[in-house]
């Protein structure tokens, strides 16, 4: 018979089942404060052995502790002082449950166990060979770190993690931080003591170990830490572009965030196969597919500009995402939104013979015809089960979510967005934030509300259909705008939809944003002396919306006195395109304005253009497509 003290039986009473596995995320109960994990793996050998040690703060008296492991061994585990047995249950998670009740307050929780690196997988902790050479990784976004530790999987637990591993002797080994101590042993062996990390989330810990060739990039940053490219054995030369572009990406993030580069290190490691990933941005331990590699006289613009901006976006996640993380999976747009969107700016900035902005709205439209779907997700999706998370990692996350970035900073100004943004990095370091906190940053900024806007295009599915109209019969022009939701050609979705838009107007005199809140409204006009000779309802397309320009407007964009920028003309293009498969616009007037632009040099405007011309061809009899191919071949 187990005798439980007085005190302990009654909490027991009053407490919840504690028995109850949880069904999505762990119980507040119990925190983790900090971790020490040691691990002992020979790369080409599938099993490894480890142990962590996890201080905790007990929240809430309790018996047991909830966390993750998965395909784990767990074969000592202790509780404070107290051996605990393990039970396992759906999802991943592992109830540690002791014999008397834990009071609130700080313990330790110890485990010894046993794993296995996969040979298949390219997430959690794997190995792989590559040219005769064993290597390993880990990828643990977003949630296999419990493959290599039990822990506390969520991004909300940020801790101090401090990682040992004991490898062969011949072999490097790398991770978040620093090598604090390196001491060989008598079995051939060494054991590799990292610095002990900031705060970060489990998904965010990283190790590679493997014989490596290491590049140096040179000191980075105002703090000029030191950055390396990491590469397999023999590659060293085709890390040349990375490790000289690095340093001024650094600097060009360090400009824009008014922030220094927050970590001791950068490594950007190059894992030879990867499977359903090209690039993880581990802090201080960025890891890539062999995309970052590239032997000089085989590179071209094209690659350069491929690796290029998938390097800033992975040093950008280190301020957002690593610094500042998301709080859920659900907000996984601020991470993977945020740097599509900064990292398309930069590089644009860095190379504006790229034409970085136009193909940054060219992008943007791949979202949309995706996002026209009554099957559309919507970019803060509600996390429901385990395997939601995995999904939220699409398009709408990255394109649709950069694309409303773009669209609110051009309605707010480049200059208020920016202090909104340094705001919030500066406010929530070394923490977890939400998109509230964001929207909150960036309305302190702007002095006017930019929650409700942003929050109705991120909680609403779909793409908006601005009607855009200005009449010249008053003393001042007069702006009708009108919003419905886009629906394409033969969907069963319904029309109806109500955003708060941002919307930015340009015409030969000037430019005014406004929103519109209601499903038609009319805005005066304020800055203008005449009536427009022209006007375009999506300045520097930017809007995460397709437009119709009623009246006389269509016919005068294409006057000689207009002037579009290309991503102007790109996003015009794009939805004359939609709209003309939709039945929206007639399909004559499509082809006239797609042939009108179609002479330009360049390459996003003319592929819009020409994709007018193809897209209406399934509409075009058989017996008349050698005549249709005719006419489309007059417009180069």
């Amino acid at each position: 018979m187990l005798r439980i003290p007085a005190l302990a039986l009654l909490a027991a009473v009053l407490l919840p089942a504690q028995a109850d596995p949880p069904k999505l995320m762990l119980p507040a109960t119990v925190t983790p404060l900090s971790y020490e994990a040691e691990l002992r793996l020979t790369p080409g050998v599938d099993e490894f052995d480890g142990q962590v040690r996890i201080d905790v703060e007990i929240r809430q008296a309790t018996a047991t502790v909830w966390l993750h492991a998965k395909e784990l061994t767990l074969k000592r585990v202790r509780v404070g002082g107290s051996a605990a047995t393990v039970n396992s249950a759906p999802n991943d998670f592992v109830a540690l449950t002791v014999d008397e009740i834990l009071q609130p307050g700080p313990t330790r929780i110890t485990l010894d166990y046993t794993g296995k690196m996969s040979l298949v997988l390219t997430d959690g902790i794997f190995h792989q060979q590559y040219k005769g050479d064993w290597y390993t990784f880990t990828k643990f976004e977003p949630v296999t770190a419990r493959r290599a530790f039990p822990c506390f999987d969520e991004p909300a637990f940020k801790t101090p993690w401090q990682l040992t591993v004991r490898v062969p002797s011949g072999l490097k080994a790398f991770s978040n931080t620093p090598v604090e101590s390196e001491t060989n042993e008598d079995d051939g062996t060494k054991s590799v003591r990292f610095a002990r990390t900031k705060p970060l989330p489990t998904y965010l810990v990283a190790l590679a170990v493997g014989p490596f060739d290491v590049v140096d990039a040179g000191a980075i940053g105002r703090n000029r830490s030191p950055a390396r490219i990491i590469v397999p054995r023999g590659r060293a030369v085709e890390a040349a572009y990375a490790a000289e572009n690095t340093p001024k990406a650094v600097q060009l993030l360090e400009e824009y965030f008014g922030m220094a580069y927050p970590y001791e290190k950068l490594d950007q490691v190059v894992v030879p196969i990867t499977t359903s990933w090209g690039a993880m941005e581990n802090a201080g331990l960025i890891a890539y597919g062999q995309s970052l590699l590239v032997k000089p006289n085989e590179d071209t613009i094209t690659r350069q500009r491929a690796r290029l901006n998938t390097m800033v976006h992975e040093i950008a996640h280190q301020w957002f995402g690593n610094l500042v993380t998301m709080q859920w999976w659900d907000d996984i747009w601020l991470n993977e939104g945020f740097a599509s969107w900064i990292a398309s700016k930069l590089v644009d900035q860095w190379h504006p013979e790229w034409k970085g902005r136009t193909s940054a709205v060219a992008g943007a439209n791949s979202a949309k015809v995706s996002d026209s779907l009554v099957s559309a997700r919507k970019v803060r999706q509600t996390i429901e089960t385990p395997g939601d998370i995995g999904l939220a990692f699409d398009g709408i996350t990255y394109v649709k979510g950069a694309a409303l970035l773009r669209m609110f900073e051009n309605w707010l100004g480049e200059d208020k967005f920016r202090k909104g943004i340094q705001a919030h990095l500066a406010r929530h370091a070394w923490k977890s934030a939400t998109t509230d906190d964001l929207l909150a940053a960036l309305s302190g900024a702007a002095g006017r509300d930019v929650s409700a806007g942003f929050s109705s295009f991120l909680d609403e599915r779909g793409v908006p259909l601005l009607t855009a109209n200005v009449r010249c019969d008053g003393q001042r022009p007069m702006l009708e705008l009108g919003q419905a939701r886009f629906v394409p050609l033969g969907s069963t979705g319904s029309e109806k939809g109500r955003w708060r838009l941002p919307v930015c107007i340009r015409w030969n005199g000037g430019r005014e944003c406004v929103e519109l809140s209601a499903e038609r409204q009319r805005f005066e006009l304020k800055i203008a002396t005449a009536c427009p000779e022209w006007f375009y309802a999506n300045e520097n397309g930017a809007g995460y919306y397709r437009v119709i320009h009623q009246g006389p407007w269509p016919d005068r964009l294409m006057a000689d006195g207009a002037r579009l920028s290309n991503p102007e003309m790109v996003a015009l293009l794009q939805d004359v395109q939609a709209l003309a498969t939709s039945g929206k616009v007639d399909a004559g007037r499509a082809l006239a304005i797609g042939k009108h632009f179609s002479d330009s040099t360049d390459y996003d405007v003319l592929t819009a253009a020409i994709r007018i011309g193809a897209s209406l061809s399934p509409f075009v009899p058989n017996d008349l497509l050698p005549n249709y191919a005719r006419f489309l071949r007059s417009w180069l």
